[in-house]
C-alpha cells in the first residue's frame, strides 16, 4: 500500500476512471492525480465517506475535491504542520469514537 501500483490495484475499481492515487491522508482519503482530458494534471481528493453513495463505476472527476490545477502547484501548497501555529480556539469535539478492539489492544498492552 506504500507504493503507486500497490496503491492503485486497490483502488483502481473505487476511484474515477483516468485518476492515479499519489498520497493517502491520515483519515483514509486518497490524493489522486488526474490524467483524464478534462482538467489533465490536476490534483484532486478522493473522500472515501462519499463513495457509498455512488455505484460501481459512477464516480467521476466531478465528484471528487479540487486541490490544485498541476502536481507541481499541489507540491508549492505542502507546508510543515504545526500544531502549536494552529489556532482551534472554538473547535469543539462533537463525538468520539473508540474501535472495541483497539482498545481492548491497549488495555492488553499496559
Amino acid at each position: 500500500m506504500n507504493d503507486i501500483l500497490s496503491c492503485y490495484a486497490t483502488f483502481e475499481n473505487r476511484i474515477p476512471k483516468g485518476c492515479v492515487p499519489i498520497n493517502r491522508d491520515v483519515g483514509g482519503n486518497i490524493v489522486c492525480l488526474n490524467l483524464n482530458t478534462e482538467k489533465y494534471g490536476a490534483i484532486f481528493l478522493w473522500d472515501h465517506d462519499i463513495e457509498l453513495n455512488f455505484d460501481k463505476d459512477e464516480m467521476g472527476i466531478q465528484d471528487l475535491y479540487y486541490i490544485a490545477s498541476s502536481f507541481n502547484e499541489f507540491l508549492n501548497m505542502i507546508k510543515e504542520y504545526n500544531p502549536e501555529e494552529d489556532d482551534l480556539d472554538g473547535y469543539e469535539v462533537e463525538e468520539v469514537w473508540i474501535d472495541p478492539d483497539f482498545l481492548k489492544e491497549l488495555k492488553d498492552n499496559e
